[in-house]
């Protein structure tokens, strides 16, 4: 993180003059965002660093980093491991993998696990065991914030000059171009460019709709499946000033984790001050980017979440006990 902030020094200069163009509107959103309270305690582990989560079926996966194992699959009952996913380079083990949790996809009861350093897919069914079926797939091997589904997928080409490409499965990209922009004279002084533009996306095919949520600015884009830009939550699109808060400040607001339901889209809002963790909020949005609710995140949420049914929500909690580490896997209610 040090390093994206370096690169603004050189375009202070630049950002002084800059008029103000954009006012967020998150504060405002959340001012009004229900607590929740762990309403149960699932699991806990002094054991495993899991940092991530998803459910299918009522069954729970979790990733785990710093070990062998990446993935665990707990039994119905949340009562031990019943399966899991190593490091390695078997058929089912993986290299780097993430859950996909941001694409709307016919079958709902799999796990999809990618790993884009392979090109590698895992579809994992929970029910009545776990099995796990891998898929090949070049294509997203370096896509950044990758959404993969039964009939398209999409992300962040490395060193793209794109916001996101969207690729059939049989061929066939769709480029679509930065809404965003910023003046030639700062763009030219950033080394980190493409950081600071990225966007996390989540697909819902079932209604013609892709959400695409900035990391560093209160942006949110709608476009249709064929990349064609429907709305956004700006009122202009040069993000120059938020530039500045972030460079003085180290002020500002990250979307991050988006997690698609049929229903709406839910993503982790983030406040940063001082460049540091200060509030953390889930925001739902429906398909055409308006918002629904907020939700403030349990105290000591790590990592990523999962919605079950859209009126759960399923997270993990850290908590010390003196030189014990716990990770709980709690269930909120979302009302």
């Amino acid at each position: 993180m040090k390093r994206l902030f370096l690169c603004f020094t050189l375009a202070s200069f630049v950002l002084a003059g800059c008029k103000k163009q954009n006012v967020s509107k998150l504060s405002t959103l959340v001012e009004s965002a229900d607590s929740l309270v762990n309403s149960d305690t699932l699991y806990t582990t002094d054991e495993l660093f899991i940092q991530n989560i998803d459910i299918k079926n009522g069954r729970i996966a979790l990733q785990n980093i710093n070990s062998n194992i990446a993935f665990i699959f707990l039994d119905k009952d949340c009562n031990s491991i019943e399966d899991s996913i190593i490091v390695g380079s078997g058929p089912n083990d993986v290299v780097s993998g993430r859950f996909i949790k941001t694409f709307v996809n016919s079958d709902n009861n799999s796990f999809v696990i990618c790993d884009g350093s392979v090109g590698k897919i895992l579809k994992v069914k929970s029910t009545p065991e776990i099995m796990v079926s891998p898929e090949s797939n070049p294509g997203i091997i370096h896509l950044g914030e990758p959404a993969f589904g039964d009939s398209m997928f999409a992300g962040h080409k490395l060193e793209s000059p794109y916001l996101f490409t969207i690729s059939g499965i049989n061929g066939g990209d769709t480029d679509v171009d930065y809404y965003l922009t910023m003046s030639d004279e700062i763009k030219k002084e950033l080394s980190s460019y493409d950081m600071i533009m990225r966007h996390s996306i989540a697909v819902n095919p079932n209604k013609n709709r892709i959400l695409a949520f900035s990391f560093f600015f209160d942006a949110i884009a709608v476009y249709d499946t064929d990349g064609k830009l429907i709305r956004t939550n700006r009122n202009a699109y040069d993000v120059s000033e938020e530039l500045g808060a972030i460079q003085n400040r180290g002020e500002y607001w990250s979307y991050c984790l988006p997690y698609a339901t049929d229903v709406a889209c839910y993503v982790k809002v983030i406040k940063y001050v001082d460049n540091k963790n200060t509030e953390m909020y889930l925001n739902k949005y429906d398909w055409d980017g308006e918002f629904i609710k907020s939700y403030s995140f349990p105290k000591n949420a790590v990592g990523g979440y999962a919605i079950g049914g859209d009126s759960e929500l399923y997270c993990i909690v850290s908590d010390i006990e003196g030189t014990n580490e716990y990770y709980h896997v709690v269930l909120c209610e979302l009302k």
